[in-house]
């Protein structure tokens, strides 16, 4: 039998779903054994299996049209099989952390644990490396929300310890001596370079923090400003998301496209359509887009319809119960899929990014999106001007 095509059975199920009669064909033949469709060809309809298959064909024919249609069931296989096994071990680490975090900061545990299953290391070297720098960070005190992130941050970045310890420290107490609520996690994100990046990084990020509204904002947007061509970036991106009407996010979104280093071409336009098809589901829909677009070369609706499905295992792995907590869980496991998963002909993936862009990206689900789902009260109180100098939103 001939190879039948996605675009080959969409154009079939699109007719019967129109009323329109469709003749006999290798794909009418291969729709109807596998129960999409019922009915004789010239008096037809769609089964409930047909509407989904139609409903998946249609999100993915941009890229998909020319594939044999066995070839995107058995990708959608493997992607939803990456997916729950990453939502798995997000489950080991929520156990098997669980008692090492105190219960104000537990909430907060499921985010990281999805960012620690993300990373496709050993379960168990991976939370010995957390009680090892959850237990370094202890000292600096503060709260312990505060210090999760830090965490989450200094394991990505691959930093040493041993290096990084006593200037963080120094630099914790300053902010601190400055008026930040979240010293360590500001702290971690100011030496993700290592020490020595750059100098005097508090005077930076007090500069920085007249901008934003954020400890860890500030810090992030320091660290982009100290650095000419992602200076540029942010400044050009900012002004392109200025012009948005009503879209939540667009200085972090800013911050952390220009981390990320170089991006591919028409990255913006697609950033854009999916947070404006985002828009009313989370408060910062163009922070979200920016996350799932940069990582992953996908149109705005088939990155949306990952997300969902994300959701739903997230929600069968029992990672959360609250919706707008497993919608952030399946934006965390949607944007850490592997990006070769997604690099086909014609929709290759961006370079990867540094140490950097991937702790901002860690930053910017812990805390920019689903700490204000968690706690907007803890988040409004840390947003407050800095020794009484305002900050724009």
């Amino acid at each position: 039998m001939p190879e039948v095509t996605c675009g080959d059975a969409r154009a079939v199920l699109e007719a019967v779903s129109a009323g329109r009669p469709v003749p006999a064909s290798d794909a009418w033949k291969v729709l109807f054994e596998r129960r999409a469709i019922a009915g004789a060809p010239d008096a037809a309809s769609l089964t409930d299996i047909g509407r989904h298959v139609l409903g998946e064909l249609a999100l993915r024919a941009y890229r998909c049209d020319g594939w044999p249609l066995d070839r995107l069931a058995e990708h959608e296989a493997l992607v939803l099989g990456d997916l729950d096994a990453t939502a798995h071990a997000a489950e080991y680490f929520l156990s098997d952390l669980g008692p090492v975090v105190p219960d104000t900061a537990l909430p907060f545990l499921r985010v990281v644990s999805t960012g620690l299953a993300n990373r496709r290391e050993s379960p168990e070297e991976l939370a010995e490396r957390f009680r090892n720098v959850w237990g370094m960070l202890e000292v600096m005190q503060g709260d312990p929300r505060d210090r999760l992130l830090a965490v989450e941050l200094l394991m990505a970045s691959g930093a040493s310890m041993s290096q990084i310890y006593s200037p963080m420290v120094v630099t914790v107490e300053a902010l601190r001596a400055a008026g930040a609520v979240r010293a360590v996690g500001a702290a971690a994100v100011l030496h993700l370079e290592g020490p020595g990046a750059s100098s005097d990084p508090v005077a930076r990020w007090k500069a920085a923090r007249q901008m934003v509204p954020s400890d860890e904002a500030a810090a992030l947007l320091a660290t982009v400003l100290d650095q000419p061509a992602q200076k540029a970036a942010f400044d050009a991106f900012r002004a392109r998301f200025d012009r948005e009407a009503d879209i939540g996010g667009k200085i972090s979104a800013a911050i952390y496209l220009a981390s990320q280093g170089d991006r591919p071409d028409g990255l913006v336009d697609r950033v854009l359509e999916t947070a404006r098809r985002l828009k009313g589901r989370n408060l910062r829909p163009l922070l979200t887009a920016a996350l799932l677009a940069s990582e992953h070369p996908l149109a705005a609706g088939e990155l949306i319809d990952w997300v969902d499905k994300a959701s739903d295992l997230a929600a069968r792995r029992q990672l959360a119960v609250d919706p707008a907590e497993l919608h952030a869980l399946g934006i965390a496991l949607v944007e850490g899929l592997p990006r070769t998963l997604f690099s086909t002909e014609g929709a290759p993936a961006g370079p990867p990014p540094g140490p950097l862009g991937e702790a901002s990206t860690l930053l910017a689900m812990h805390a920019w999106i689903y700490r204000p789902i968690l706690d907007p009260q803890f988040e409004r109180a840390a947003a407050q001007p800095i020794r009484g100098v305002a900050t724009s939103g």
